[in-house]
């Protein structure tokens, strides 16, 4: 009688302590900090992409982006409009002769809508590859139409960077949409856009980084 108390206490002890140990390695009570200062980490929701070079130079560069939640998305209205928010959030540019890098931005709180490389690099193979000298970029900061996500609906800034990604500057804010964006001259950009419902054209000096001439575009006929 004895020992079957006995084993029976001894059952006991055994499923408390495993039901114990489950407990604390499922919560995780013990754990060390994988966050602390001696093991530094790269947020979870971000992740470094792959590097392109960027022609002519010893840049390469990489898009910092956020995992997209795709459950959010199911069953709801934008899921069928393709308004599923941008996830760019940086650009790093690494040096390939000094193996330096640095990021755009020194926060995450942007988003890249787009960047284009000026002069456009060419892709035949019997050409002299082109120099790119300057980046010019979209960026979104917010959800300016209150939709929920920032996105293809929102506005957004003109901004520009050398091509290693240094003297960067916001030029032109509150634009709905861009319609051309091409070389003049050699330093001299033209951008076709829309700012709060009016068509403008602009001639940009990369070089200098300002806007040499803006002016409004004829209005739509009304017929």
């Amino acid at each position: 009688m004895k020992n079957k108390k006995r084993l029976s206490w001894i059952a006991f002890a055994v499923i408390s302590i495993s039901l114990i140990v489950i407990f604390v390695n499922g919560t995780g009570l013990f754990r060390k900090n994988s966050n602390s200062a001696n093991s530094p980490t790269q947020p979870e929701s971000l992740s470094i992409h792959r590097f392109q070079p960027i022609q002519g130079t010893s840049i390469f560069i990489a898009t910092v982006e956020q995992k997209r939640d795709w459950s959010s998305n199911f069953g709801a209205s934008r899921w069928f409009s393709f308004e599923y928010g941008y996830t760019v959030r940086n650009l790093v540019f690494l040096d390939g002769n000094t193996l330096l890098s640095h990021y755009l931005f020194d926060t995450n709180s942007n988003y890249i809508v787009d960047t284009s490389q000026f002069p456009s690099p060419t892709s035949y193979p019997d050409t002299q590859p082109i120099e790119v000298k300057w980046l010019v970029y979209k960026i979104a900061q917010q959800d300016t139409n209150s939709d929920g996500a920032v996105n293809s609906g929102d506005s957004f800034s003109i901004a520009l960077s050398d091509a290693k990604g240094h003297n960067y500057i916001e030029l032109i804010k509150s634009v709905n949409a861009v319609y051309g964006m091409d070389l003049l001259e050699s330093n001299l950009l033209l951008l076709v856009y829309n700012t709060n419902g009016v068509y403008l054209a602009s001639k940009i000096d990369l070089e200098q980084q300002i806007i040499v001439e803006t002016k409004k575009m004829a209005l739509i006929p009304s017929k």
